[in-house]
């Protein structure tokens, strides 16, 4: 938590250039924050975060906090997505 603390110390208060949301977790890779990633599957077994915003991979993000996030970030994503469905 305090790597994370410092990560955000160093970003102070920039904002993604993607999507404009505070910095709450940059991709080590693409340099974007954890909203502007899916997953990618290019084979069986293997999950691969994708930027949305560079239309690529981004293979070196690998630490188990930024996937985690990323899993909660769609996760949310696609409960409010069913939620607006259901409710047009």
């Amino acid at each position: 938590m305090a790597m994370l603390q410092a990560e955000l110390r160093e970003v102070g208060g920039g904002r993604c250039k993607s999507c404009g949301r505070p910095p709450t977790l940059w991709c080590e890779d693409c340099g974007c924050s954890v909203s502007c990633h899916d997953f990618i599957y290019p084979r069986e077994n293997e999950r691969v975060p994708y930027c949305l915003r560079d239309f690529g991979p981004c293979p070196k993000e690998q630490r188990p906090v930024f996937l985690g996030a990323m899993e909660d970030w769609l996760r949310g994503m696609r409960q409010h997505m069913r939620q607006r469905s259901q409710a047009a």
